[in-house]
């Protein structure tokens, strides 16, 4: 917790999430940034080993998936908050089946009618990445390992 404190502002929030999971808040910062702070956490943990009080040394990573909020601009109401987290935690699942220390984010969600974006937040992610209406940041093995988590 410490390192990701150390990788962010004071003014954004970081919660645990579930056991190894944080949900990070950063208010405030255009959502162009987001790959920035996700590397800047994944880098947290992955660039300085931890040190254990017995002198063992571990090197471990960590798995990012985010996405920005409001994720449809033109629509901010219509996908909620739990929609919001519920795709960043696709995002991060992702990265786990792809092999790990990397991240993956939600950048935006477009469509053409609010009814159109409500239908597509009850449908899995890969779709919506295959019709070009969701927008995804991170590195190709994690985007392919979203798709093939969802068959296509």
């Amino acid at each position: 917790r410490q390192r990701l404190q150390q990788a962010f502002r004071q003014a954004d929030y970081l919660v645990r999430w579930g056991g190894e999971e944080f949900l990070i808040v950063a208010r405030a910062t255009p959502r162009a940034r987001a790959p920035e702070l996700a590397e800047r956490a994944r880098a947290a943990v992955a660039d300085t080993p931890f040190v254990l009080e017995d002198g063992s040394v571990l090197h471990e990573t960590c798995s990012v998936g985010f996405a920005a909020f409001p994720l449809a601009p033109a629509w901010p109401a219509v996908l909620d908050w739990n929609t919001v987290v519920d795709l960043a935690d696709e995002a991060l699942y992702a990265v786990k089946r792809s092999g790990r220390n990397g991240w993956l984010g939600v950048m935006q969600a477009s469509a053409d009618t609010p009814e159109a974006l409500h239908h597509d937040m009850h449908q899995p992610m890969a779709p919506w990445v295959a019709r070009s209406t969701l927008e995804l940041a991170g590195a190709p093995e994690h985007q392919r390992a979203l798709l093939a988590g969802h068959g296509v």
